[in-house]
C-alpha cells in the first residue's frame, strides 16, 4: 500500500503541547491550579500525609479488627512485607542496559508493603527493613532520568518511605532519603522542566501519553513529600506537574476509555490515583483532576474489555491478556461515584496491593450486571458478549483508532475472539520495546517494519501487500454503527482511511451465538487481498476451501465463507510476507499460525466469514449488507457517527517527486 500525500506536522505538535499551557487540554479548563507561589499554601504538617494521614491510620486499624476482608486484603500485604525481612534491599540493575523502571516498581511496592504494616502496628523490624531499603535507594548514583518513568517511579518510592516510616526514622536519616527526593528527583524534574536538562531527558514534558500520569504524578507526589524542607523547588515542581496533568486527564473523554490500551489504561489509572489520594491528604483537594469528563466511567474499561476467559482485549503495545488489570484506585472510584461495579473489579482483582488495604470499603450498593455489549467511542472499540458470569461465554471485540496514537499498531479493524472459554482469535501484542526505530511511529518509522506492528500481523485486512506500510499511520478508522438489542450487537468500522479506498468492517454477534466478520471494499483493478485471523487453535481446512474447523482446549470452532466471497480459506505461518520487511530480532510467534483468505478483485469485493459452534446454523447476516445489519428486540444501544476524514502519509515506498 502507498500513501502518496503530506501529514502535517502541525497537527501533532497541537496535540501534544495543546493551545492552554503545557500540556493542558482547553477542554479540561475547570481544572484549577494555583500560582505558583500559592500551590502548597495548606500543605498538612507532619507525618503520614501522602494518601493516608493520623487519623486514616487509626480508622485503618480499626477497619482491619472489624472487617473481614478489610483483615484478608491485609494479610497478604503483610505476608509479603515479612517476606522482605529476610530479603537484602534493591540494587542499582538495569536489565535491557537502559531501564532502571523495574527497581523503581519494585521500590515502590516494598515501600507502600513495609510503610502500612509499620503504620498499622508500629513493630520496628518492619521499619528497620524499610530504613534499610530508603538507605540503599538513597545512595544509587542517580534515578536513571534519562529514562524519567524509572525516576519518578523511585522518587514515589522514597516520598512514600519517607513519608510513613518517618516517625521511625532518625534526623538524619530523614535527612538523608529528603536530600535524595530532591536531588535525584526533584532537582532532575525541574531541570527537564525549565529546559536545563538535554533533550533526550526533558522531551517528556509536552506529552500527553501515560508518561504524563506517571512522571508529573510521581514528582508531585515527591514535592508534597518534602514541599516543607525546600519550598522553592518543590512549589515550582508541583506547578509544572500539576499545570501538565490536566492533559493527561481530558485522554479519559469522553467514556474513561484510553487510547494507548489496557495496561497503560491501568498504568495511567494506577499513578492518577496515587496523585488524586496525595493531593487529597496533603493539601485538601485534587484540584479537580477527579472531576474531568469520562474519568467517572473509566470503571468501565476493566468490565467491558476483559473477556469471559479473563483475558483482556490487548490491543495496541500490550503484553500476554491473560490477566484481568488490578487497579486499586476503583474502590476509591466506588465511593466517590457510587458505581458498585467497579468495587466487584476491585475486590475481584485485588492482588493485594497495600492500597487495597487503605481504600476498601463496603460496597456502595448492589452490584448490577451491566449491558452485554459496550462502544468506547474515545478510543473507537467495542465490545460484545452473550453472557455474564459464564467463562464459556462467546466473546467478541474489535476496534478502529489511530495507529499514530503513541503505543498503538496497524490493527485497525481487528478482532479478538473467545467462545467456549477459549480464546480463538488472538491479538500478538508488543513486541520488544528496544528493537532499534521501534518508537519511530511517524509516516515512514520503522515500527512499521515489524510484524507485530504491522495489519499483517492482526486479525484485519492487506491490501495490495508489498515492503510498504500496510495501514495509513495517519488513519483515523470511526467504529460508525453500532448497534445492539437482547438479540445481538453489531459494530461497523469504516477503514477507508486505512486502505485509502471505500472499507468497511462489520463484526456482529448474532442470536448472541454465532459471530459474523464482514468486509466490503471497492477495489482497484488486479488489486490482491488477504483476510488474516490469527490463532494458537488446530487448524483444519475443508477440502473445497469453503470451510475450517479451529480446535484448542477440546473446544471446537467452525469458519465459514460466505459464498459471495471468492477466495477459499488456508493456513498460514504468522510471519512476515516475502513481500514485507523483516528486521531481526522480532519475537517468534511460536505456536500461532493465521488462518487465511486471499483474493484478487476489483470493483465491489466482499469478504465474510461467519463463525459458529461445530453443526450450529450459520444464518444469513453474512450475506447480508452491512448496511442492511439489524438486530431483533427493543434497542439498548444504536449508535451512529460520520467517519472521520484523515490526511494520508508519506511512504518510503513513495516515487521521488
Amino acid at each position: 500500500m502507498r500513501w502518496r500525500s503530506w501529514m502535517a506536522v502541525v497537527a501533532v505538535a497541537t496535540s501534544v503541547f495543546g493551545v492552554a499551557g503545557p500540556g493542558v487540554a482547553p477542554a479540561q479548563a475547570q481544572i484549577v491550579v494555583p500560582p505558583e507561589a500559592d500551590i502548597l499554601d495548606g500543605l498538612r504538617a507532619g507525618h503520614p500525609r501522602l494518601v493516608l494521614t493520623p487519623e486514616g491510620v487509626t480508622d485503618l486499624q480499626a477497619r482491619i479488627a472489624g472487617d473481614a476482608t478489610a483483615a484478608s486484603l491485609y494479610a497478604g500485604v503483610k505476608a509479603r512485607a515479612t517476606a522482605l525481612l529476610g530479603e537484602a534491599p534493591l540494587t542499582y540493575t538495569k536489565p535491557d542496559g537502559f531501564r532502571l523502571l523495574e527497581t523503581s516498581r519494585a521500590a515502590v511496592r516494598r515501600m507502600y508493603d513495609l510503610g502500612l504494616v509499620w503504620l498499622v502496628e508500629g513493630d520496628p523490624a518492619y521499619a528497620a527493613r524499610g530504613w534499610s531499603e530508603l538507605e540503599a535507594l538513597a545512595a544509587f548514583p542517580d534515578w536513571n532520568p534519562i529514562h524519567f518513568l524509572d525516576t519518578a517511579e523511585m522518587t514515589h518510592a522514597v516520598a512514600i518511605g519517607y513519608d510513613w516510616l518517618y516517625a521511625a526514622l532518625t534526623p538524619t536519616q530523614r535527612a538523608t532519603v529528603a536530600q535524595a527526593i530532591i536531588d535525584k528527583g526533584l532537582t532532575p524534574g525541574r531541570m527537564s522542566y525549565d529546559g536545563t536538562a538535554i533533550v533526550a531527558v526533558s522531551y517528556w514534558t509536552g506529552v500527553t501519553n501515560n508518561w504524563n500520569n506517571v512522571v508529573n504524578g510521581g514528582l508531585t507526589i515527591g514535592a508534597l513529600a518534602v514541599g516543607d524542607l525546600d519550598p522553592a523547588l518543590a512549589s515550582y515542581v508541583a506547578h509544572e506537574a500539576l499545570t501538565r496533568l490536566p492533559g493527561a486527564m481530558a485522554n479519559y473523554a469522553p467514556d474513561g476509555a484510553w487510547p494507548e490500551g489496557v495496561s497503560y489504561w491501568e498504568y495511567a489509572t494506577e499513578y492518577t490515583g496515587y496523585t488524586i489520594a496525595a493531593l487529597e491528604t496533603a493539601l485538601g483537594s485534587d484540584l479537580g483532576l477527579g472531576d474531568v469528563a469520562g474519568f467517572a466511567q473509566t470503571g468501565d474499561v476493566p468490565v467491558h474489555m476483559v473477556g469471559p476467559t479473563g483475558q483482556r482485549f490487548n490491543w495496541a503495545d500490550d503484553g500476554e491478556p491473560r490477566f484481568a488489570p488490578s487497579v486499586p484506585f476503583l474502590f476509591r472510584l466506588a465511593e466517590r461515584f457510587g458505581r458498585a461495579l467497579d468495587w466487584q473489579q476491585a475486590i475481584d482483582h485485588a492482588e493485594p496491593h497495600a492500597l487495597d488495604v487503605v481504600w476498601y470499603r463496603p460496597a456502595p450498593g448492589p452490584v448490577v450486571d451491566p449491558a452485554r455489549d459496550h462502544l468506547f467511542a474515545g478510543v473507537d472499540v467495542a465490545t460484545m458478549r452473550s453472557a455474564w458470569h459464564d467463562p464459556d461465554a462467546v466473546f467478541v471485540a474489535t476496534k478502529g483508532g489511530s495507529p499514530g496514537e503513541n503505543h498503538n499498531q496497524m490493527d485497525l479493524g481487528s478482532f479478538v475472539l473467545e467462545r467456549g472459554g477459549q480464546r480463538f482469535a488472538i491479538d500478538l501484542g508488543r513486541e520488544n520495546y528496544n528493537l532499534p526505530g521501534y518508537w519511530d511511529n511517524w509516516a515512514t518509522g520503522r515500527r512499521w517494519t515489524y510484524y507485530r506492528s504491522r495489519a499483517e500481523g492482526h486479525n484485519t485486512l492487506v491490501v495490495n501487500p508489498d515492503a510498504c506500510e500496510d495501514q495509513d499511520p495517519a488513519a483515523d478508522a470511526t467504529i460508525v454503527r453500532f448497534a445492539a438489542s437482547d438479540a445481538g450487537a453489531f459494530a461497523v468500522t469504516d477503514l477507508s482511511g486505512a486502505y485509502r479506498l471505500p472499507a468497511r468492517r462489520g463484526v456482529g454477534l448474532f442470536d448472541r451465538d454465532r459471530v459474523v466478520v464482514r468486509d466490503e471494499l471497492d477495489l482497484g483493478a488486479g488489486a490482491a487481498v488477504e483476510w488474516a485471523m490469527h490463532t494458537r487453535a488446530d487448524i483444519t481446512v475443508a477440502p473445497d476451501g469453503r470451510s475450517a474447523t479451529l480446535t484448542q482446549g477440546g473446544v471446537v470452532l467452525e469458519a465459514h465463507l460466505d459464498a459471495a466471497t471468492a477466495g477459499t480459506f488456508a493456513v498460514a505461518d504468522a510471519v512476515p510476507a516475502p513481500t514485507s520487511p523483516n528486521p531481526d530480532g522480532q519475537t517468534p510467534n511460536t505456536g500461532v499460525r493465521k488462518l487465511v483468505v486471499r483474493l484478487t478483485g476489483a470493483g465491489p469485493t466482499t469478504i465474510a466469514v461467519t463463525f459458529t459452534g461445530p453443526g450450529d446454523p450459520v444464518g444469513a447476516e453474512a450475506t447480508t449488507p452491512i448496511g442492511a445489519w439489524t438486530v431483533p428486540g427493543t434497542p439498548t444501544a444504536d449508535v451512529t457517527r460520520p467517519a472521520t476524514a484523515t490526511p494520508t502519509s508519506p511512504s518510503a515506498c513513495d516515487p521521488a517527486p
